[in-house]
């Protein structure tokens, strides 16, 4: 699903539906007549402000940079990810649109998936190889596909249970946390009507995971190096912070962080085979160390403006039965969002997952259903 161009790796759904935006909606603004009607045009000018401010400190780290294209790079692929939320922000001025672009994100995902069932089916991987499905890709697939295995088609059943145990065999504790909360998302109202039921069916679950397959030896395994990645990534936030206290207000450059820690690190907490590419597993925290306390302030409002409008702005529309799972799937999609901003990085395959994400969240404003 992965290709690299000069050296930056895209999506190849990323490319695709980038280029049929940059084409489409001009066209369609100029057939509708320009015409774009937003219920609350005060919390998107909001998130327009905050985001154009956070590129705009971006630019500003350069001045503390070790490394200016690692800036310009940051620089580039943020701008990217605004452009992208604004063309499909544009184009979801529907519901059909809109189930477009959701179910174009979650294929977009669940072929990280894809990819590595079909490696299994040719036999370049065992089912249980170490680490070979996605994590943070499964999850996502997972979370915009959960509301509709309640439904009639048993389909997205079948679906879920294959993101599931994908964002499970990735051994990611991050994912394991998000699959944690799904849980609990799930059986809070079966929980409530039938207690015992719920009780007894989740033990037996477990037993027979843990007893009759191999996930309980990965699970044992996974936690062996666990003691060695928290050192480690103690050791980053320590620096993170450091790198905060000595530049406050311009950062030490955007995406500049590994510079930073190669040249100020213990060596003897490093665990990873390539510290050179090591980040903050906060993305709150990075930016600080990066581009300073203003473009932290900014970030944070963006994200905010974002969470607000999921959780709010959708409240005049959940009387359509039709969109409500999708609705729903933002939802989840925020509790994946929310658990990668506290425990992981933005790398480049995040690029399309956040665009899509901030753009169908903005076309809530949009939607007249």
């Amino acid at each position: 699903m992965k290709i690299s161009l000069l050296g930056i790796h895209f999506n190849i759904i990323e490319i695709i539906l980038l280029l049929f935006l940059i084409f489409y909606v001009p066209a369609q603004l100029v057939y509708n007549g320009f015409r774009i009607r937003i219920r609350n045009p005060k919390l998107f000018n909001i998130f327009i402000i905050s985001f154009a401010l956070y590129l705009c400190f971006i630019l500003i780290s350069i001045t503390s940079a070790q490394n200016d294209v690692r800036v310009i790079k940051a620089f580039l692929k943020w701008a990217e990810i605004l452009i992208f939320s604004i063309l499909i922000l544009l184009y979801v001025h529907n519901f059909k649109n809109f189930k477009k672009i959701y179910w174009i994100f979650w294929i977009s995902n669940f072929g990280f998936i894809l990819v590595v069932l079909i490696n299994i089916f040719l036999k370049k991987y065992g089912l249980f190889d170490h680490r070979i499905f996605p994590s943070y890709s499964a999850a996502i697939a997972l979370a915009l596909l959960l509301p509709f295995a309640g439904l009639k088609s048993k389909i997205p059943v079948i679906f879920s249970v294959l993101c599931f145990f994908s964002a499970f065999l990735s051994l990611s504790r991050g994912v394991w946390l998000i699959l944690l909360i799904f849980i609990v998302l799930i059986l809070k109202d079966f929980f409530l009507k039938k207690k015992k039921l719920t009780i007894c069916l989740a033990f037996i679950f477990g037993v027979v995971t843990f007893l009759f397959t191999p996930i309980g030896d990965l699970f044992e395994f996974r936690m062996e190096g666990t003691k060695a990645s928290n050192i480690e990534r103690i050791g980053m936030a320590k620096l993170a912070i450091q790198a905060f206290k000595e530049s406050p207000v311009t950062g030490i450059g955007s995406l500049n962080f590994p510079n930073y820690f190669m040249s100020n690190a213990d060596r003897s907490m490093i665990r990873s085979e390539q510290p050179e590419l090591l980040e903050p597993h906060n993305v709150f925290l990075q930016i600080a160390a990066e581009e300073g306390v203003f473009a932290l302030f900014s970030f944070g409002v963006l994200i905010f403006i974002i969470y607000y409008v999921v959780f709010n702005g959708s409240k005049s529309l959940t009387t359509s039965i039709e969109l409500l799972p999708y609705l729903t799937g933002l939802k989840y999609l925020t509790v994946v969002i929310t658990v990668n901003l506290l425990f992981g990085f933005i790398s480049d395959q995040f690029r399309l997952v956040y665009a899509s994400y901030f753009g169908l969240s903005l076309s809530i404003l949009r939607l007249k259903i």
